[in-house]
């Protein structure tokens, strides 16, 4: 826990078949049965080969991009 809600998951991100340790930073609320968790981090695609020949040399895509994440659970009423 980081702070009242804020929490830090660390773990592997895995894309095109390469892999890196990424930390997202995510707020989690639970409101009687449902709970929602957001989170954000910044990567830079070139780490993953996103982006290779033609976008490598372009000022349309950052380097930088963020990955969103937003989950909403529900508990089983059974």
């Amino acid at each position: 826990m980081v702070g009242k809600g804020q929490f830090e998951a660390s773990g592997t991100l895995i894309i095109r078949g390469t892999s890196r340790p990424v930390k997202l930073p995510f707020r989690l609320t639970i409101d009687g049965d449902t709970a929602r968790m957001t989170g954000s981090a910044v990567i830079d695609r070139r780490n993953f080969g996103v982006g290779q020949g033609e976008w490598t040399a372009t000022d349309s895509v950052g380097a930088n991009v963020t990955v969103k994440v937003a989950i909403v659970a529900t508990r089983d009423q059974q």
